[in-house]
């Protein structure tokens, strides 16, 4: 029983936090709606009238976007990756012949 004391404090400071916290679940229920929503159901949509040949050329260029930043992130995890293995080779190395010196 070594600390209770202590324990019964941190328990009683727990529920002192607890209890000066407003209730998360009423303000959800007052304000859920608002955050929900953004614009008023009656606004009207404005759609741009995009041709086929417009569309394609989008998407492809998205397309491009996202294959460039695969190929960057794969490059970097390559780099890192072979950064990591010098570095333990190295310090493996090291470690090795600071050994083999000590057992000479």
């Amino acid at each position: 029983m070594i600390g209770a004391g202590h324990m019964l404090d941190m328990i009683h400071k727990v529920k002192q936090n607890l209890s000066m916290l407003p209730s998360k679940r009423s303000k959800f229920k007052e304000h859920g709606k608002k955050s929900f929503s953004i614009a008023p159901k009656n606004a009207p949509v404005y759609h741009k009238n995009i041709s086929k040949e417009e569309l394609d050329i989008i998407l492809s260029e998205i397309q491009n976007k996202a294959l460039k930043e695969k190929k960057k992130k794969l490059l970097i995890s390559i780099v890192s990756g072979l950064f990591s293995l010098l570095l333990f080779l190295l310090v493996a190395y090291f470690f090795h012949r600071s050994l083999s010196s000590i057992q000479s």
